[in-house]
């Protein structure tokens, strides 16, 4: 069984091939030629969590498990919130055949889903986009984006002072356009798309301040009790996810939603049916993606990056 790291996997797979094989995932999973268990949920103490997830895709030579632990407390020690392993196995014969370092991959595939419903889903002539967020996710999400729209300033929000300056420094040297750290929401007015890659349980702006028109990826939260943004916004919104069942089961703002009333039976369209279709006609101009995260994005990738490895004969 080979072993490939986290930098193996930066290595051997792009961002904008991530964003490719996202087609392809979630085309698989709205398709029905993905085989994806809702992932089991350990609550391990009151701040670590352990989420696993199995997954297979028709026709793929490879299948896949995936178990990831999120501890909320290691921000206070300076480590990463998530580690993950993902398995993969040979389909024909059931054999392992590489483990791979996840929180790369959690992170690409997260930011590709991100590329994949902004280039689907928002207007071409953007040039400003407001980022909640300061973590390895945020930053692959604002990857993904600049691949897929000519960016010239995002706006960079986080509760830490220290941490939005530094990301933005991080940010700015590494890619084109301007980082600018900012404190007052009231700015979210002056963009038309907007990233949530946060774990936050409350809503982290006021509905108030949205513009009239707006593409949102809503990647953050992944459980029922954690809300990024205020679910009344969806009423009047169209409404895209990775999966209706995860994201009904999952979302908070989306379980919210339907609780309420704010969200009515079929308002849900899921991602990989625009890109089965190449077109959507929406009835509102504001655009939501809410992904919690589906394993058929880690296969897609895992597979890919096997598949290089074992080609080039990449150092184990």
């Amino acid at each position: 069984m080979q072993f490939i790291s986290d930098q193996q996997v930066q290595d051997l797979c792009s961002m904008s091939t991530a964003i490719d094989l996202m087609k392809e995932a979630f085309s698989a999973l709205s398709c029905g030629r993905a085989q994806v268990p809702l992932r089991t949920n350990l609550a391990v103490t009151s701040s670590t969590c352990s989420l696993v997830m199995p997954v297979a895709i028709d026709g793929l030579a490879t299948f896949g498990l995936k178990a990831v632990s999120l501890a909320e407390n290691n921000r206070l020690k300076q480590l990463p919130r998530i580690h993950g392993t993902f398995l993969l196995f040979d389909t024909e014969t059931g054999i392992p055949v590489a483990c791979i370092e996840a929180e790369a991959m959690t992170a690409l595939r997260t930011g590709a889903s991100v590329g994949l419903a902004t280039h689907l889903l928002s207007p071409q002539d953007i040039d400003q986009v407001s980022l909640f967020g300061t973590g390895r996710q945020a930053a692959a999400c604002i990857a993904a984006i600049l691949e897929v729209r000519s960016v010239n300033k995002v706006s960079v929000y986080s509760r830490d002072k220290e941490k939005r300056l530094k990301f933005c420094h991080e940010m700015e040297s590494r890619h084109g356009p301007t980082f600018d750290p900012v404190a007052d929401t009231a700015q979210l007015k002056q963009s038309n798309i907007i990233c949530l890659a946060t774990s936050s349980r409350t809503p982290v702006f006021d509905p108030v301040h949205l513009p009239d028109s707006f593409h949102l990826n809503a990647i953050g939260s992944y459980q029922q009790n954690q809300f990024e943004f205020d679910s009344s916004i969806l009423k009047r919104a169209n409404v895209i996810v990775d999966q209706k069942s995860a994201c009904l089961s999952e979302a908070g703002e989306i379980v919210q939603a339907f609780s309420s009333g704010e969200l009515k039976e079929g308002a849900l369209t899921e991602i990989g049916q625009i890109v089965e279709k190449g077109h959507f006609k929406f009835d509102y101009p504001r655009t939501i993606f809410k992904s919690v995260g589906n394993a058929v994005q880690d296969l897609v990738v895992a597979n890919h990056v096997y598949s290089k490895c074992s080609a080039s004969n990449f150092p184990k």
